[in-house]
């Protein structure tokens, strides 16, 4: 009983973006602390390079992601 968990709830988004809505998207500040639109090659890049930049569990969440609806290995 040693071990540590947690329910952890992942949000991945996905967005074709609409150019037009992407500068009128606000984040809530209790909930996010920053966001940033990127490719998903940025994505998989960002995750190789630095993944301390995102969270613990984004990784897993996002693998979940591919695997579902951008049908990558």
């Amino acid at each position: 009983m040693g071990d540590i968990s947690e329910n952890e709830v992942d949000y991945v988004f996905l967005f074709i973006p609409d150019h037009s809505i992407v500068s009128s998207i606000m984040l809530n500040p209790k909930e996010a602390k920053n966001s940033k639109w990127i490719t998903t090659s940025e994505l998989d890049e960002l995750l190789r390079n630095n993944p301390d930049e995102l969270t613990t569990w984004f990784e897993k969440a996002y693998d979940i992601v591919k695997e579902t609806y951008l049908h990558r290995e």
